[in-house]
């Protein structure tokens, strides 16, 4: 007749073990993402296109009584209402 086993729990130091690797892997995968953007120069092109945007947004912020804002606001409020519309749209509970 077969024994009924008691199912085990892994030990303290195998789950410890395992934290350590997938903390490791986690760390790795971190880097490699961070030397494929900024390291590796595969995205420069990506970089220059967006250069003016970030030297507009230091000036914004380098010297904030300089820039119209009317015209930035009315910018920023074209491209935010209508993804806020289709939010309350989608996540309407009462439809």
């Amino acid at each position: 007749m077969p024994r009924n086993r008691v199912t085990r729990t892994p030990g303290r130091r195998s789950l410890n073990l395992r934290r350590l690797l997938g903390a490791c892997i986690a760390v790795a995968m971190l880097w490699g993402l961070f030397w494929l953007l900024f390291l590796s120069g595969l995205t420069d092109p990506l970089m220059e296109v967006a250069r003016p945007g970030y030297d507009r947004l230091v000036a914004m912020i380098n010297d904030p009584l300089g820039i119209d804002w009317g015209g930035r606001l009315v910018a920023i409020a074209a491209v935010l209402i209508p993804h806020l519309g289709l939010l309350l749209f989608v996540f309407d509970e009462n439809a």
